[in-house]
């Protein structure tokens, strides 16, 4: 071997000697040249069938063959990067399979370098395309995925929407464009449960809202039956006992101011009235009252004029007014005074009825609802009242009783300050 090996090979020598006579005379030397790199190229032509490989041979840390191919700063990088048996290294931006090795005879070390680089590209090609495959099936998987998931989530926000537009509105069955009554799963059976609940919801609250205006009006027309045949029927018996006890021309007055109450309040057909149209109905039946107890009984009203368009159920004062006459004049030889006052407080208005020569028991209307005491036919007339006016203004409103300082009788009446043309109600005809 010698430091030129990569040039011209290894070189095998023999000394040529003649025995002759017991004596070994040199003839000559035999120098053979081997040329390593043609060895190399034909031992392994059949080998790789991916390219050339290249080889670089050692003895301990002293080369004696490198591939023509490899360049001395390959050589290097080889040194450094070859630390294992075998593995895959990257020279002059190509990838080569390296294998280290010995051979036995000899003790010489070597690196067979083959090509890699062709399979590298295809490792790269193999995991770029599986990667590439990966995501098509993520992002595939993902848009099947969504599909499927709003397929059935589509049904359930379809149903929440329906959900909401009947909470808004319990009079319209919420629709949608889709038909479930043909799908057979639980999506489909939620959304016609739910059809059925809203139907039958809306049935019950027609059923209920349907009943509460037949009864509220069936108490209505109820308890103004009670009264009217009432009131018709002191009004008559007043004027019979006047008419045996009195000349023609005081009749006359009377029948005309009943003729005048009657038209006002029998042929009016609506549920309520104003307090103009009340005050006109206690002023004739007080003509008659007048006429009957001649100067026993004095009447006056003190109401404001801007009061007097104030809505309230029909026959509400007149009543009252009967009740005074005959608590504090039938059953009494003593003068009686009776004044209507009407006031306005904040959002209200308080009516007064004020009467003397009698007084309340204590707590009337609760003795009179709870049938503690006997009412004695004008008590019910009283309840009736104050269930009229709890039935179309509220329960906050109503009648009120309570005796003054000065022993008098006081009938309150607390209205809401509402003329006919903001009452929804007003002008309604019973039926």
């Amino acid at each position: 071997m010698t430091d030129y090996c990569n040039q011209y090979g290894l070189f095998l020598s023999r000394d040529i000697r003649r025995a002759s006579q017991l004596k070994l005379d040199t003839l000559g030397t035999i120098v053979v040249a081997v040329d390593l790199e043609k060895v190399i190229t034909a031992s392994t032509k059949n080998v790789f069938q991916s390219g050339k490989a290249e080889y670089v041979f050692y003895e301990g840390d002293h080369e004696i063959y490198h591939s023509p191919s490899l360049d001395d700063d390959v050589l290097s990088a080889l040194q450094d990067a070859a630390g294992s048996l075998y593995g895959v290294i990257r020279l002059n931006h190509s990838y080569f399979f390296y294998v280290k090795g010995m051979i036995p005879k000899y003790n010489w070390s070597y690196i067979c370098l083959a090509p890699y680089q062709s399979i590298a590209d295809a490792q790269r090609t193999y995991i770029l395309l599986s990667v590439l495959i990966i995501l098509f099936v993520f992002i595939f998987s993902l848009l099947i995925s969504r599909r499927f998931i709003r397929s059935i989530t589509i049904h359930f926000s379809r149903l929440i929407s329906k959900m909401d537009d009947f909470g808004k509105d319990e009079s319209i069955l919420p629709v949608t464009d889709y038909n479930y009554s043909n799908m057979n799963n639980e999506t489909g059976e939620l959304h016609r449960k739910f059809d059925h609940m809203a139907a039958k919801v809306q049935e019950l609250i027609q059923i209920n809202y349907v009943n509460e205006l037949l009864t509220k009006e069936a108490k209505l027309k109820a308890l103004e039956n009670q009264i009217n045949p009432h009131f018709l029927y002191n009004t008559l018996e007043s004027l019979n006992w006047h008419a045996k006890a009195a000349g023609v021309r005081e009749i006359s007055v009377m029948v005309k101011a009943l003729g005048s109450l009657l038209r006002t309040t029998l042929n009016n057909r609506e549920t309520h009235s104003t307090l103009r149209r009340e005050l006109k109905i206690v002023n004739d039946y007080m003509t008659i009252i007048k006429i009957r107890f001649d100067e026993r009984i004095q009447y006056d009203v003190d109401i404001p004029e801007e009061l007097y368009d104030i809505t309230l159920p029909q026959l509400t004062l007149q009543p009252l007014i009967e009740n005074a006459v005959k608590y504090a004049v039938e059953e009494s030889t003593e003068p009686c005074i009776i004044i209507v006052t009407g006031r306005a407080a904040e959002n209200n208005v308080i009516l007064k009825i004020i009467n003397s020569g009698s007084e309340f028991p204590y707590d009337l209307l609760k003795k009179l609802e709870q049938k503690t005491i006997q009412p004695h036919g004008f008590g019910i007339g009283l309840l009736n009242i104050h269930s009229r006016l709890q039935l179309h203004f509220g329960s906050a409103y109503g009648l009120g009783f309570y005796n003054d300082d000065a022993g008098h009788a006081v009938v309150q009446i607390t209205l809401p300050v509402m003329t006919a043309q903001n009452d929804p109600d007003h002008n309604k005809g019973v039926k």
